[in-house]
């Protein structure tokens, strides 16, 4: 059903992403290892599709994650340090045939302490 919508089309879901006008990832300044996994789960879809994608042969030559212009995107905080959820998408990344990534991504206050997050060695691995 879904897939007959119009591409761009915005409807409304039980449970979003968080956005930039949410106070709580304003505020948010742990590194994602550090969160809790109430903060981890706001991108539960994300987790479990990483989780899957790196625990199983698959021939993924794509990784879009589209918001349809939506202030909102992954937590970058995942590249700050290692943790599961970076190991599982570098994973993902390594695999023979891969491509193609668009990856939107949250930086909350991180824009106001230069970036922290993507100045780590472990964006490198994705060169």
């Amino acid at each position: 059903m879904i897939r007959s919508f119009p591409r761009g089309f915005n409807y409304p879901i039980p449970q979003g992403w968080p956005t930039w006008s949410d106070e709580q990832v304003q505020r948010q300044t742990l590194p994602w290892k550090e969160s809790t996994d109430s903060h981890k789960n706001q991108w539960r879809a994300f987790r479990n599709v990483t989780s899957v994608l790196a625990q199983n042969k698959h021939r993924v030559s794509e990784l879009v994650l589209d918001v349809n212009h939506l202030s909102t995107g992954l937590d970058c905080t995942i590249f700050a340090q290692p943790c599961e959820e970076y190991d599982n998408f570098l994973s993902i990344f390594q695999t023979p045939g891969f491509c193609r990534l668009d990856l939107p991504l949250l930086v909350g206050e991180q824009e106001q302490e230069d970036l922290p997050s993507f100045r780590s060695d472990y964006l490198k691995a994705f060169k």
